[in-house]
């Protein structure tokens, strides 16, 4: 497998998710560019591409389609992530998601589309 995200700086929803699908996939290469070759054979691709499609394994979230939360904060690239694999990482115990969704990934959610909690 092949997770991919942007070269260039780091920031905390392509650092977090990353992180996220490592551990879900521990044997997985990760990539790091804008090239859309590259990215093309990414099996996830992450914080780049121009696309949210999960069936795809797509998770940009700069574009309209991404959604936001009930709350209003927008989804961050994480925050995307955390919703399609998070209760796999919790083993399905839906408590614990839901904890860790509210005390972390919103936040990294809200800080990086530069949004207040």
């Amino acid at each position: 497998m092949i997770i991919a995200t942007h070269n260039g700086k780091f920031h905390a929803d392509d650092v977090f998710g990353v992180s996220l699908l490592k551990q879900l996939y521990p044997d997985a290469t990760v990539v790091r560019s804008r090239d859309e070759s590259v990215l093309g054979s990414a099996d996830i691709v992450l914080d780049v591409g121009g696309r949210y499609n999960p069936a795809e394994g797509r998770f940009d979230h700069h574009q309209r389609d991404a959604g936001e939360r009930s709350n209003g904060i927008l989804y961050s690239a994480f925050g995307l992530l955390w919703q399609e694999y998070g209760l796999q990482f919790c083993e399905g115990d839906a408590s614990v998601f839901r904890r860790i969704d509210s005390r972390l990934v919103e936040g990294i959610d809200a800080v990086d589309n530069g949004q207040e909690i």
